[in-house]
């Protein structure tokens, strides 16, 4: 080979290194031609997390990847930076949609995205139940059924939500005049059961029962506590008072929390809320633990609340009966007599349609207002979020910074779900699962939404009738809903 050849192959070969080894180089960092445009641009990803197996995902419009019970999750490279039509399919259930971006050099992520069957058929368990109630442990359910002839007398059912099984759990012997069961509340390890009477004029009675024996402890919790000495003894500064804001401990179902309220016979201390706990097993009754509560909480040895004298947030140690401000006076909440904890760190202010929500700063030691015109407030699951709801709206406040997609910072309130009618919303509650979605019923049906934002919310019927209560169980994916005083499930899986 003559010397002028190799030289012009050497040169030529050289140039098409300086040439290709770019490209390769750009290529393997992501990088791409974007014909439309004529421009240099680089890649992005997509992730997604689809249940239940198998789905389809189509991008575009066209059909992209299909998963199956092993390889459940999708992961999809070398997308274009620009929007996209997500769709993800599964015979049966309802079609999941969003148009989402793709950014150069990172991956978008769809976690917790659950698919819903479209024609699940409710199955009626039970008729004439107006009350239901599920355990923390969710193994079994209270039903209470007051349609037992003309006169009131309520018949309590324990149903096993894994045999299926129910037997009753107590029957009134005679009539408990104008007073019905309005709630239920359950201690932590589901053990036990307090069930609140109350009639018309919000006089309350309460019962207490034992769940694994099958049988009531207490017939009539307050007059017990009454005749008690030590609470006598206790209660002489009060000529007259109340027992409200009955509460069981954490983790545990042998002590309750009560408050005894009434004017002080000191004018100057004007009306007391004094703080006792009753051990059920001993049948005792602690001196008073506070004198100044107007609403509590819980949280292990310690009880947090908002202090009717000063005005102000306080923790108390209760072993110790001392208390300790968490917070100066507040004028915001000065003016309301009624308070209601739904944490240790968020309540309600207020009564009926137009309570006010607060949140403790534990940095700043203040209290913030989160909104206005609320009538009820629920913890998720894993206490990282509280749902708000109005007449109109549902909302969903975060009590944490959320370091995935869609991403949150603390204190984020957004409206998962409106409504034209006042009276539509009928119940709501958590999709347990994940705690990214809610169910609630409206005047004609049940929905499920979820909590991604991003484009749109996306929401599906699940069935096509209101809902009174309603309760998921994460374990078997099965919805308890009450219509019409009927017990019905319907599974979303």
């Amino acid at each position: 080979m003559k010397k002028q050849t190799r030289t012009l192959l050497f040169f030529s070969f050289l140039a098409m290194f300086f040439i290709i080894t770019p490209v390769i180089i750009g290529y393997s960092r992501g990088y791409r031609i974007e014909w439309n445009t004529r421009k240099i641009v680089k890649i992005g990803a997509l992730f997604i997390e689809p249940r239940p197996a198998p789905v389809e995902l189509l991008i575009n419009g066209k059909f992209e990847k299909k998963t199956n019970f092993v390889f459940q999750n999708i992961y999809i490279d070398s997308l274009l930076p620009k929007t996209y039509n997500l769709q993800v399919k599964k015979t049966g259930y309802h079609t999941w949609l969003k148009n989402l971006p793709i950014d150069p050099g990172l991956v978008t992520q769809i976690k917790n995205l659950n698919l819903f069957p479209k024609d699940a058929v409710a199955v009626k368990v039970f008729s004439d139940i107006n009350l239901m109630s599920v355990s923390p442990s969710q193994q079994n359910a209270i039903l209470v059924s007051h349609k037992t002839g003309d006169l009131n007398l309520p018949k309590v059912y324990i149903y096993d939500l894994n045999t299926k099984e129910s037997k009753i759990l107590f029957e009134a012997s005679k009539p408990i005049r104008d007073f019905a069961i309005t709630e239920i509340l359950w201690s932590d390890d589901s053990a036990r059961a307090i069930f609140i009477f109350e009639n018309g004029n919000l006089q309350k009675k309460w019962l207490i029962a034992d769940i694994g024996e099958g049988r009531l402890i207490f017939s009539d919790l307050e007059s017990e506590i009454r005749a008690n000495r030590n609470f006598t003894e206790n209660t002489e500064v009060l000529p007259e008072f109340s027992i409200v804001s009955v509460k069981w401990e954490q983790n545990g179902s042998s002590r309750i929390f009560f408050v005894a309220t009434g004017e002080s016979v000191a004018s100057q201390n004007g009306k007391l809320g004094l703080l006792f706990e009753y051990n059920l097993d001993k049948r005792s009754v602690s001196d008073s633990l506070a004198k100044d509560i107007l609403d509590y909480a819980i949280s292990g040895e310690n009880a947090v609340y908002f202090s009717s004298q000063t005005h102000n947030l306080k923790t108390l140690n209760l072993s110790m009966g001392s208390a300790e401000p968490l917070t100066l006076s507040s004028t915001s909440i000065k003016n309301f007599d009624e308070i209601r904890f739904v944490t240790e760190n968020i309540f309600l202010a207020g009564s009926g349609y137009l309570k006010e929500a607060f949140v403790y700063i534990p940095e700043t030691k203040e209290l913030k207002k989160i909104g206005g015109k609320i009538f009820a407030a629920i913890p998720s699951t894993r206490n990282d979020k509280i749902m708000f709801l109005q007449k109109y709206s549902i909302l969903v406040y975060w009590m944490n910074d959320v370091s995935n997609q869609p991403f949150h910072k603390r204190g984020d309130l957004l409206k998962i779900a409106t409504f034209t009618d006042p009276n539509a919303l009928n119940s709501a509650i958590w999709f347990s699962d994940t705690d990214e979605h809610i169910i609630f019923s409206d005047a004609n049906s049940i929905k499920i939404a979820e909590l991604d934002y991003r484009d749109k919310i996306n929401a599906y019927d699940i069935a096509d009738c209101s809902a009174d209560q309603m309760s998921y169980i994460q374990t078997d994916g099965i919805l308890n809903f009450i219509h019409q005083q009927k017990f019905y499930q319907i599974s979303l899986k």
